[in-house]
């Protein structure tokens, strides 16, 4: 397997996990609503119910975005606009969650949604491709070859302890002549 194979490999697999892990809370936190009983945690828990389809889709927005932001520069031309999807669908749900604080919290002051759509969308997708720029502007690193090492036997072992005992020894024997001379 290609580096970038098992780069790639590793962002589904935490992609996914993460989704997994965060369906199993709020399935258990969907359990404990009888036994809480109280209105507000059982608002919050159905507010990410109503939400999952949305997390979903944010999830594999991001799952695509991270694949492409880990692509070379002709794959990863895709990513700032992978990337300004993704942020939509964030506002989207900064909206839901101040319609939802809303309705037990009054908020003072409302966003403009006319507004904060396309100006996130427009710095996301400018910053994307910036980011692209100036990691490409930046010279790499040759990356040189590690030697393969070789395993490790008992006789390599039984000299790392042979030498970790000498050099504890050393360190007695100087700690004990420290004391002698403080004494004399």
């Amino acid at each position: 397997m290609t580096s970038m194979a098992k780069g790639a490999s590793m962002i589904i697999l935490r992609r996914v996990v993460g989704f997994v892990i965060f369906l199993v809370i709020l399935a258990v936190a969907n359990a404990l609503i009888p036994s809480f009983g109280n209105s507000l945690y059982s608002g919050i828990v159905l507010f990410f119910d109503a939400n999952i389809l949305l997390f979903f889709v944010m999830m594999l927005i991001g799952l695509i975005n991270d694949l492409f932001w880990s692509f070379p520069l002709p794959f990863s031309l895709i990513a700032p606009l992978t990337s300004t999807v993704l942020s939509i669908l964030i506002v989207a749900f900064v909206f839901r969650v101040f319609d939802f604080l809303g309705s037990y919290v009054p908020i003072p002051f409302s966003l403009p949604v006319y507004i904060v759509y396309p100006l996130v969308a427009a710095i996301v997708f400018v910053s994307g491709y910036l980011t692209i720029i100036f990691r490409e502007e930046q010279p790499r690193e040759k990356k040189e070859p590690k030697p393969r090492k070789r395993r490790p036997d008992w006789e390599d072992v039984l000299h790392e302890w042979r030498q970790a005992a000498y050099d504890l020894a050393i360190r007695i024997r100087k700690n004990i002549r420290k004391k002698r001379k403080k004494k004399s």
